[in-house]
């Protein structure tokens, strides 16, 4: 089944993150996904408020390559990302060199797999219970230290093989050595409050040292400073975070096909119109002569009925060309030239009337707020998305580097806010023999259900994003 993920990008925006997985290889895959928003009518979101320009203004779209999973200890197998670039470079002493988009893409996948490993380690280590958080610190530290060995041995190597001159192993390196020391910050700064693990707080600190001065010393980049706003470090860390991340993104274009089909019922309207005009015209002539009152009028007549008529056909073809082409349609290139898939998108308001019954039942389920269903009153959006995967697309696992694609959906809130209420309301609680005025939070609630249709079948789930004029308070799933 198709796994889906839903979190708080910032404030103003929340992200979903569908993985789909490549199906057998010669077939193509197709997945679709159904976004449903149950908005309150009082946020004042309509057609005239937020149409479709405006709502795909507001949506971001990523799609890039799924790395496989690979635990901290299992990067330098024969298999793993460690173990590949090893075998690369090993291929170039032996004469078989690579390009340098080569060993570039499994210089970033490395990286990528590695900080993937070290977040889950480090998290975990982190979050350990008090009487083992100094022993898996320390065991961080070790598998921490032993991944930058091996990474930093392989510097003769690209030497030898001419690769120097391609900036991915220098940014590898500091790349790796920043996501190592960040998750050793953490670990630090929960030890120091541990009178019993001073010692294990000291070899991480000596640790954090040795990364920091050696960072500075090769690489020249800035590092954190206490007294500092840090631009140039928060820079960096970006660019590096986007350089690495390159080799799994793919370029998505927006393909024209609706506007050349706008044109052409546009044509069949003003055709149409044109023959009915025309056959008006003639008749009238042939009835009362080529010089009279009577054709002039007609002729007057049929021109204001063929413009009348023209407009009313193009508004009735567009709308049937509406349910049958997609607003937006994206072609996904790897490597700016291969075809991998087509991502299809529709934008629409939709009545209660024409929901799918399992879609109503999971939004009139749950949670005591929605007792207030016999009464409320909702707009609600209908936003699908059909993605498409091409056979070639399973070409992309020979090497090792993913196992299926990510799309990534971001969507702002900020058209959803203009008619919220102050966030705060004043209320009145009894304080022992006193009264004292607090706050209260004035919230809104937008429902969400999510319908993704894969091989396996159909899948929802449903979503409240809590709101205030200030943004994005949480993201909820309800069971």
């Amino acid at each position: 089944m198709l796994k889906e993920t839903i979190s708080l990008h910032d404030h103003y925006q929340f992200e979903i993150k569908l993985s789909l997985p490549f199906e057998d290889p010669g077939s193509k895959g197709i997945y679709s996904v159904d976004t449903y928003l149950f908005i309150p009518n009082s946020l004042n979101i309509h057609p005239g408020t937020l149409g479709r320009k405006e709502f795909f203004g507001r949506l971001k779209n990523y799609i890039r390559l799924r790395i496989p999973w690979t635990r901290l200890d299992a990067l330098d197998a024969p298999q793993g990302p460690l173990g590949r670039l090893v075998a690369l470079l090993h291929n170039a002493e032996n004469g078989q060199q690579p390009t340098q988009e080569e060993f570039e893409d499994h210089v970033k996948v490395f990286c990528l797999a590695a900080k993937r490993a070290l977040r889950a380690r480090g998290l975990k280590a982190a979050s350990s219970p008090a009487d083992r958080a100094p022993g898996a610190a320390l065991e961080y530290l070790c598998q921490s230290r032993d991944l930058l060995r091996e990474y930093r041995a392989l510097a003769p190597v690209v030497r030898r093989t001419g690769l120097e001159h391609s900036p991915a192993y220098g940014y590898g390196e500091e790349f790796l050595s920043i996501v190592t020391t960040y998750y050793a910050f953490r670990m630090l700064d929960r030890l120091q409050a541990m009178p019993a693990a001073q010692e294990a707080a000291r070899q991480v600190h000596a640790f954090i040292s040795a990364e920091l001065a050696c960072r500075s010393r090769l690489t020249g980049a800035a590092i954190p400073r206490p007294d500092d706003d840090n631009e140039h470090f928060v820079f960096r860390w970006s660019m590096l975070k986007k350089y690495m991340s390159s080799a799994l993104f793919l370029d998505v274009r927006e393909r024209r096909d609706r506007r050349f089909w706008q044109q052409v019922v546009a044509g069949v309207a003003a055709g149409v119109a044109m023959v009915v005009a025309t056959a008006i015209a003639f008749i009238w002539q042939g009835r009362y002569g080529s010089l009279s009152t009577p054709l002039f009028m007609a002729l007057i007549i049929s021109y204001i009925f063929k413009d009348r008529m023209k407009d009313l056909l193009k508004a009735s073809m567009s709308s049937w060309l509406r349910r049958i082409l997609a607003d937006r349609k994206l072609a996904i290139f790897r490597n700016f030239t291969t075809l991998v898939g087509v991502c299809k998108e529709t934008f629409g308001y939709v009545s209660e009337k024409s929901l799918p019954p399992e879609i109503l039942a999971l939004r009139d389920k749950v949670h005591m707020v929605d007792v207030s269903n016999a009464f409320r009153k909702e707009t609600i959006i209908h936003y699908h998305k059909d993605i498409i995967v091409k056979p070639r697309a399973h070409s992309l696992m020979a090497n090792g580097f993913c196992d299926g694609m990510l799309d990534i959906t971001r969507l702002g809130v900020h058209d959803f806010l203009r008619s919220m209420d102050d966030p705060e309301e004043p209320l009145y609680v009894l304080d022992g023999d006193r009264c004292r005025r607090v706050r209260g939070s004035k919230v809104y609630h937008l429902n969400m259900i999510r319908s993704r249709i894969g091989p396996e079948g159909r899948k929802s789930s449903r979503y409240r994003i809590v709101l205030d004029r200030d943004g994005i308070k949480r993201v909820e799933r309800i069971r």
